[in-house]
């Protein structure tokens, strides 16, 4: 059998032509240089980026170190803690003031004056019965439309109606005199409770005009003074009536005068204010006893009136004016102080004033503390931007400075801020 044929499969599938294997690339002649230099342009190209990438990061540490500063800069504050210099002086001495600027003490020292008047009452059981003649009583106003000087009307002075009937005051009393204001006269004026002059229900009345019948003698002084009441003249009787003995009224009234006292004061301490201070004693106090009159179930009203002028000062100017009566003044420069137990003064009066009076004369006693006001402006002035070193040196120079701590975040800045607004100072007393 016949072997098979074998064919050349490689040769079969190779170019008739050609001999051997071939490879055949189509390449530009000067590819190497072309690759060479792409490649140099691939690492330049990389190391550009790697450098802009660490100019980004130093710019970036640069902003976060400037933002760093500036936060610190804005957050960094002080907190000064002071405590004030504090006083104690025996005040024991004479002194005057004025009613206003012009007629104030050499020192200055000025006052006000205001009066008040309150009325109060209280239901007593009645002791008994009997036969009462009382006398009706009301309210005047006494005009004063003849001269510019005031005008003492004594104990007694009658006061008459178009009826004729005559009631009395039960005191003396002083008219103020006239004033000329925008050109027109206005008639100085003053109240008083008057008196009938006969007990009995016909003096009962209600609002009239009065002249004044001990004037008659002066015609013109005569027109010029005359009184008017609002109010009715009430409680004029005769017959059976409950009574109170005199001792019992007596006590009574002292009652309702004490808690009228009392009212008073705390009223005016409370319409003063905290700028103004009433000290102990520093008023005149006067009570008008009204007629008694019959209640229900067989009591007695007893009603007192009190009327009090109470004469004030400015805190600041009493303290301050004070305070210049002290030894350790004179060491404190322009500071000044107030006094913290004014209540402990007691205030007496070297001669009774009234209502005109333009100075009152007193004596004042105890013992006072002064504690000396901080300016804090013109402190802060004086620490801005010092070392922590130099904060005590810069305080010493503050008399009315006891002792100061300084508290400066954040903790490791070394001194205070270059800004006043971020110095906080904090006054601490000891009381």
């Amino acid at each position: 059998m016949p072997l098979p044929i074998k064919k050349n499969y490689l040769r079969d599938i190779l170019p008739k032509s050609g001999i051997g294997i071939q490879t055949v690339v189509n390449r530009p002649k000067d590819e190497d240089e072309v690759i060479y230099h792409k490649l140099a342009e691939s690492v330049s190209e990389y190391q550009k980026d790697r450098g802009g990438k660490w100019r980004i990061w130093f710019i970036a540490g640069g902003a976060v170190l400037v933002l760093s500063v500036v936060l610190l800069y804005a957050f960094s504050s002080a907190e000064v803690t002071i405590t004030p210099r504090v006083d104690e002086f025996q005040i024991d001495g004479d002194f005057s003031a004025g009613k206003d600027v012009a007629t104030s003490s050499a020192d200055g020292l000025s006052f006000s004056v205001q009066t008040v008047e309150k009325t109060s009452s209280q239901n007593v059981t009645a002791d008994g019965q009997k036969e009462v003649d009382q006398k009706a009583s009301g309210k005047i106003t006494v005009y004063n439309n003849y001269s510019t000087n005031t005008q003492k009307l004594i104990v007694n002075t009658r006061f008459e109606t178009s009826d004729g009937l005559i009631y009395r005051i039960d005191r003396s009393i002083i008219v103020p005199g006239y004033k000329v204001v925008d050109g027109k006269i206005v008639p100085g004026s003053v109240e008083a409770t008057v008196f009938a002059d006969s007990p009995g229900v016909k003096y009962n009345i209600g609002p009239t005009d009065f002249t004044i019948p001990g004037f008659k003698s002066d015609s013109k002084r005569y027109a010029g003074f005359y009184a008017h009441s609002d109010s009715p003249m009430i409680n004029g009787y005769s017959g059976m009536a409950n009574y109170l003995t005199d001792a019992k009224q007596k006590l009574v009234k002292l009652q309702i005068r004490s808690e009228l006292e009392k009212e008073m004061l705390i009223d005016a301490r409370a319409s003063a204010g905290n700028d103004r201070f009433i000290p102990n004693n520093a008023y005149i106090l006067e009570f008008e006893s009204l007629p008694t009159s019959n209640s229900a179930n067989g009591q007695v009203m007893v009603q007192e009136k009190a009327k009090m002028t109470i004469y004030s000062f400015k805190v600041s100017d009493l303290d301050n004016f004070l305070a210049t009566k002290t030894p350790f003044y004179a060491d404190m420069g322009s500071s000044t102080a107030r006094i913290t137990n004014r209540d402990s003064l007691d205030f007496a009066w070297l001669s009774r004033p009234n209502l005109d009076s333009s100075k009152i004369f007193f004596h004042l006693n105890g013992n006072a503390q002064f504690v000396w006001n901080i300016d804090e402006t013109k402190i802060v002035r004086s620490l801005v931007g010092k070392k922590r070193g130099e904060i005590q040196n810069v305080l010493k120079q503050y008399n009315e400075v006891a002792n100061a701590t300084a508290s400066i975040s954040p903790f490791w800045q070394t001194g205070l801020p270059t800004d006043p607004s971020k110095i906080t100072i904090i006054v601490k007393t000891e009381n």
